[in-house]
């Protein structure tokens, strides 16, 4: 099996609750001034909210799974059949009571407690995987915000520095504005693009901080993102494409879970098909008298067995047995369902991800360098005199676009490749 199954319940049982509450208390809350991808996702294991969350889910379905394979526990009861208030009353020796004692135990019969225990197995097994694709699920998230973090801070630095050129040409019009080199018209193209850039700056100020603020309650920082500096741990290009195999691919994690719980499912059907059968109770009783109150007769011991079995006159849990028919049903075909369509989910995730590349490689290699290159030769040249001013601005706002677009389109492919890694389970998440 997949997992070591006793053992491993057995552990994480014993020590989740501890573990969980020590590990929260532990978790710095001031983020530090560097961060690595790695120490983020390590983090997020650790102290994040949503991984914290999943194994208490975990530890509730381990309970369900245990409340189910219970079996009915026998009835102790104990009682006095006569009470003797006035003993003086009666012949000597006379007891002032007479005592019962029973115990009645319930019977499934059908084979309910089999089924039952294998249902709670497989919703076990079910639950470890479960945890498994969810905390990887977790920490692409983690990853996602990570990326758009790092882009963010791009896009606020790209346009710092253009706002920096601004200045610099702002003095270098003003001065050719007075001299009348430029006419009053260039001169005001000039500000309202300079005020263009200072609006896109501010509006990407505002979406860092929002990027911070996510990223933070990711990984339960509550102070310190304003200095925190990421390390630039942007995936590598693809080199070479796996051999998809739909075999492997449906060993995934999240589709043995539902295979597991279809299983689970199963067995809670004929749980509720075997209602029909009457699970009857049996009782033994013991029943202990006093003596008659002559001196040569002793106590009188006797022993009683007893069967109760429910009449089905008003229903026979046809109900019950409805219920579980619809949810085994609703089972495999969510199981069925995410089977056939995990390929073609792969196969356009993949798309995506070619796609998302070869954008990126572009911008990065051709296009971002030819605007760079072509900006700088603009400022140059309008200093000496040799462009016009109009000409200066198309130069900078098509560089200021390239570099939104190259911050963004890195963004996009980072998180396309990390979620089309998790759907393929190429490799473990964390770097």
């Amino acid at each position: 099996m997949y997992f070591k199954k006793s053992v491993f319940v057995f552990i994480f049982s014993s020590c989740l609750s501890g573990s969980v509450l020590a590990q929260a208390s532990a978790c710095e809350t001031l983020a530090p001034a560097q961060l690595n991808l790695a120490q983020a996702m390590e983090r997020a294991l650790q102290c994040g909210p949503e991984f914290q969350a999943f194994r208490w889910q975990y530890e509730g379905q381990l309970a369900d799974a245990k409340i189910l394979k219970q079996r009915p526990n026998p009835n102790f009861s104990y009682g006095v059949s006569m009470l003797n208030l006035h003993p003086s009353q009666y012949p000597e020796n006379r007891s002032r009571m007479e005592t019962g004692t029973r115990i009645d135990q319930l019977f499934e019969l059908g084979g309910k407690g089999k089924y039952k225990i294998r249902a709670a197995d497989a919703l076990e097994v079910a639950a470890q995987y479960d945890l498994k694709f969810n905390e990887k699920l977790a920490l692409v998230k983690v990853q996602h915000a990570y990326f758009d973090l790092l882009a963010a801070t791009q896009r606020n630095q790209d346009l710092r520095d253009l706002s920096q050129l601004n200045i610099r040409a702002k003095e270098v019009a003003e001065i050719r504005h007075r001299a009348g080199d430029i006419s009053q018209f260039e001169y005001q193209r000039l500000l309202i693009d300079i005020q263009r850039t200072q609006n896109d700056l501010e509006l990407a100020q505002i979406e860092l901080v929002k990027n911070q603020t996510q990223f933070a309650q990711l990984l339960a920082y509550q102070k310190g993102l304003e200095s925190l500096q990421l390390a630039k741990n942007w995936p590598t290009p693809m080199q070479s494409w796996p051999t998809l195999d739909y075999e492997k691919l449906l060993q995934r994690p999240d589709l043995q879970a539902l295979r597991q719980k279809t299983i689970s499912a199963e067995n809670q059907r004929l749980v509720g098909r075997a209602l029909k059968i009457p699970d009857p109770t049996i009782g033994l009783q013991y029943n202990h008298q006093p003596v008659t109150g002559l001196a040569n007769n002793g106590t009188i011991n006797t022993y009683s067995i007893g069967v109760s079995i429910p009449l089905f006159v008003r229903h026979a849990y046809q109900g019950e047995a409805r219920k579980a028919e619809v949810e085994y049903y609703q089972a495999r075909d969510q199981q069925l369902r995410a089977e056939r369509d995990a390929l073609q989910v792969v196969l356009e995730q993949e798309k995506i991800l070619k796609a998302n590349q070869a954008r990126h490689i572009r911008l990065q290699e051709d296009i971002l360098p030819a605007a760079e290159h072509a900006a700088k030769s603009a400022e140059y040249a309008y200093q000496k005199g040799a462009i016009q001013l109009l000409d200066l601005l198309d130069t900078r706002r098509t560089l200021r676009i390239v570099r939104s677009e190259a911050a963004q389109i890195q963004a996009e492919y980072a998180k396309s490749q990390v979620l089309y890694r998790l759907l393929i389970e190429v490799e473990d998440l964390r770097p």
